[in-house]
This record gives C-alpha cells, structure tokens and sequence, in this order.
C-alpha cells in the first residue's frame, strides 16, 4: 500500500479489498488514526447498485483502475508464475472468451 499512497491526489481517497501483510494492516491504521482515513479497508461485498455507481465514476474518469497485466485464460499458469514472483502495481485481468454453443 505505501508505494500507491504518492499517487493519490490532494484530497484522494483509496480503497483497498486486502491486507496482503502486517504492514499493510498497519498502514491502514496509521492512516485511521493520523492521516485524515486516506486509505480505507473496504470488506462488503459490492452491491449492484455500488457497482453501477462505480462504473459510472471509471467511465468519466473520476476512477482509474490501474492494471499491470492482461493475460488470456490459455496462458493462466505464466499468469500464476508472474502473481508468485511479486512486483505487481496494479491488477493482473484473466481474459476468458466466451463462444456460441449454436
């Protein structure tokens, strides 16, 4: 979570859905306490009514998801490799492609 933190502009705000170690629960505390609840844990799953109203921020520009990787479903053990090896900023999409049964 540190390295996302710069990028936030003044009055941004982050919501993260994992605590992926001790320093980042940490750091969300941190910021609970000193630093104005920047960055906020977010552990309800998502209403259809949430999601549109994201979808509507991301489509005018308001939120950019950020993605390191696409990798298509055939390829779903490089993709495993690369989560395991770490560095990641940002989300790694498997692309699965749907086909007519007709």
């Amino acid at each position: 979570m540190r390295v996302y933190r710069p990028l936030l502009t003044s009055g941004g705000r982050m919501a993260t859905i994992t605590i992926g170690s001790y320093g980042d629960a940490a750091y969300l505390i941190g910021s609970a306490v000193f630093g104005g609840r920047r960055i906020r844990f977010v552990q309800n799953p998502p209403t259809g009514e949430l999601l549109r109203a994201l979808s509507k921020l991301v489509e005018i520009g308001s939120v950019k998801p950020v993605v390191d990787s696409v990798t298509p479903v055939a390829d779903i053990v490089s993709a495993r490799r690369a989560f395991d090896a770490g560095g990641t900023f940002g989300k790694r999409v498997i692309r699965t492609t749907s086909t007519s049964l007709s």
